[in-house]
């Protein structure tokens, strides 16, 4: 801008206001009048930089730096347009000029007073050096220097009249300057521009059913545009990381790829200014005479980007089968064939698909409501829309349970199918099981529990085996004689249990639901199970019990009295000498046996240390229930006259002759020669 002897500067100047303390709505709708000698005159300064071009660029325009204000001399800086302009023109305004411009140097005017000095630095130098920088920019706008082939030429006359020092910080400030402008306009590459429709991008679907989309913007402006604001009408979506290569966004519901949101952001930013004005209001100060105007020019809107995002609609539900067999191998265990499964909306209206076995895919015509397993225990059904299922499990009862099974939890259960994702659902059925008890009695003769202290050894010397229905021996673990026992399994070899020998009992945990026999094998000689198999059946949860009584094997002792001379007695004659012989019987032991009943018909009672006396009826004694063994018998004898052959029995054995024979019968002859008495 030339500089005239006491002419004042500029009044053709153009001059770009970014007012921060008034709104841009307020100064788009006012007028300034700004009357010579007011408080709102236009102020004009110099720096103490020249510059003439002398030709260079075609031009010879010379001037010096200049340095406005409106208001007063520190008020908002003011630029000039036209570095080749002189004071006082005659009518030619810079309204005039100003529209002679070109779209693009509107712009960049306008692009130009966001980022240059406007009463605060922002690129690290002092004030004068970085207003300076903007005034250069300006005038390479108007003069169409800038940004071309003519720019470097231009700038160095410029600063040609500065220190070397002072010109090179006004060159590395313009260049940050001109930066900033020229990226004004770009854009994220993954945006598109204001005036563009953009594409459709997809969020990806995250485990918690929230749904984020990560933008990679390789211009690396993303930070400078105001995502904040654009998505602040969509209270769930929300910013997760913002900076200058990369955008991420999150969304806690699914947005359906026919509604896709659209966001437009504006640049509000820049890489050295934290806030930019949105709007430069630009105002035209030209002057006629002594009256000088501020007319208002249009600006163009700010710099947008634009995004479009949508996410899934659709998930998929997972149904899992959990088995709990409980070691069960038997024909009663079942497996996949024996269930499927009902899917349900939240009206009730059961879901319908195609495909086969483990896959479905969700089809409101589809064929398939009853769905299955595959050999993995799951099945899916995709393309469901996002929502809440029944899921309902069916077995071959007739209400549906499962025979032999039980389920965790029901028989239904609600599944949350989220857009883009997997619903889990698990259905866990668990082998019904129960307790088997055995337990041992021994019982003598009489069918008198033996005492526990002298089964004992009883107890060591027998043991049992199980099988299942399918006959096939169960197997256990436990150890030896401790009388407890956990099902494992089953086996076609043979498994022995054996009875915790104080107790008598043995217990197996664990046996799956069912029918089983009991066999029982080793029982010790004088002993005879009553019933060497049996049947018990294990109900769920509970215990069930099987008693084997081992009886003591007995037989019949008969003692016989026999007389020498009794084919001359009469019967009246025997019985009168009967009533004078009696017997006494002892175990191997020496112990005398007790017995019940009367003469000639006893039954063994057990054992005394005191003699016993047994009477003869009919020359015969008969011992029943006797247990097997080796008996002593001892005649007594009292009859007067009689000459007994008398002796000890030195042994009755009574065995047991064959397995099957319950009873035994032994007949000892005891003979007496009779004397008849002389008289």
């Amino acid at each position: 801008m030339k500089n005239k002897l006491r002419k004042m500067l500029s009044l053709v100047l153009a001059v770009v206001i970014a007012m921060s303390a008034i709104s841009v709505n307020t100064l788009a709708a006012t007028r300034m009048n700004i009357a010579n000698g007011s408080n709102q005159k236009l102020y004009v300064d110099w720096y103490g930089y020249s510059y003439n071009f002398n030709g260079r660029l075609n031009t010879s325009t010379y001037g010096q730096i200049i340095k406005l204000n409106v208001g007063s001399s520190t008020g908002q800086v003011a630029y000039c347009i036209q570095s080749s302009k002189d004071a006082w023109t005659g009518d030619y305004t810079a309204q005039d000029y100003y529209d002679d411009l070109s779209r693009a140097q509107k712009l960049n005017l306008k692009h130009a007073l966001i980022y240059g000095y406007q009463g605060t630095t922002n690129y690290g130098y002092n004030a004068d050096t970085e207003r300076i920088a903007t005034q250069i920019v300006i005038w390479n706008i108007c003069d169409g220097w800038f940004n071309n082939f003519a720019e470097s030429t231009a700038v160095g006359i410029f600063t040609e009249g500065m220190s070397s020092s002072m010109a090179t910080n006004v060159k590395a400030c313009y260049n940050k300057i001109k930066e900033q402008m020229l990226s004004h306009t770009t854009i994220p590459s993954y945006a598109v521009g204001k005036k563009d429709t953009p594409t459709k991008q997809k969020m990806t679907t995250n485990s918690d059913g929230t749904f984020t989309i990560t933008l990679t913007d390789s211009k690396n402006v993303s930070k400078y545009y105001d995502w904040q604001t654009a998505i602040k009408k969509y209270s769930y979506l929300s910013i997760i990381t913002d900076t200058e290569g990369k955008l991420v966004i999150k969304s806690t519901k699914p947005i359906p790829s026919g509604s896709a949101i659209t966001l437009t952001a504006k640049r509000n930013c820049s890489k050295y200014q934290n806030n930019i004005v949105d709007v430069a209001p630009m105002y035209m100060i030209s002057g006629s005479g002594s009256q000088t105007s501020a007319t208002f020019v249009q600006d163009y809107d700010p710099s947008e980007a634009k995004i479009a995002i949508y996410s899934d609609s659709l998930g998929t539900a997972q149904i899992k089968k959990v088995w709990q067999h409980n070691n069960d191998n038997s024909s009663t265990k079942a497996d996949n064939s024996d269930i499927y499964f009902t899917v349900k909306n939240s009206s009730g209206v059961a879901v319908k698909a195609t495909g086969s076995a483990g896959s479905y895919t969700y089809s409101a015509s589809g064929s398939v409501s009853q769905f299955k397993l595959n050999s993995s225990n799951t099945f899916l059904v995709k393309s469901l829309p996002a929502g809440t299922y029944t899921v309902s499990e069916y077995g071959k009862n007739s209400d549906g349970s499962i025979p032999y099974y039980t389920r965790t939890s029901g028989a239904s259960k609600t599944v949350t199918v989220t857009a883009g994702g997997t619903g889990t659902v698990t259905f866990t059925n668990t082998r019904n099981t129960g307790t088997g008890e055995v337990i041992k009695t021994w019982v003598d003769t009489n069918g008198n529990a033996i005492s526990a202290n002298g089964s004992t050894a009883k107890n060591q010397q027998i043991y049992f085996r199980i099988k299942n229905a399918d006959g096939k021996y169960i197997t256990a673990s436990g150890a030896k004689y401790s009388g407890t026992y956990s099902f494992t399994g089953t086996s076609t070899t043979a498994t022995s249990l054996y009875v915790n020998p104080a107790t008598g009992k043995f217990v197996v945990s664990d046996m799956p639901t069912g029918k089983y026999t009991v066999y029982e094998y080793g029982s010790p000689d004088g002993y005879t199970v009553n019933k060497a198999s049996q049947t018990i059946t294990i109900a769920s949860g509970k215990t069930a019990s099987v008693s084997f009584v081992n009886s003591e094997d007995s037989g019949t002792a008969q003692i016989k009295k026999v007389w020498l001379s009794d084919t001359t007695l009469t019967s009246a004659e025997k019985a009168n000498l009967e009533k004078n012989v009696t017997f006494m019987v002892q175990d191997s032991g020496g112990k005398f046996i007790k017995v019940t009943g009367s003469a000639g018909a006893y039954v063994y009672a057990g054992t005394q240390t005191t003699a016993n006396s047994l009477k003869l009826s009919g020359s015969k004694i008969n011992i029943t229930k006797l247990p097997l063994g080796t008996y002593k018998v001892t005649e007594v004898n009292s009859a007067r006259h009689i000459l007994c052959l008398r002796y000890q029995l030195s042994v009755l054995f009574i065995r047991k002759l064959l397995q099957k024979m319950s009873k035994l019968f032994f007949r000892l002859i005891i003979s007496c020669l009779q004397q008849p008495e002389r008289i």
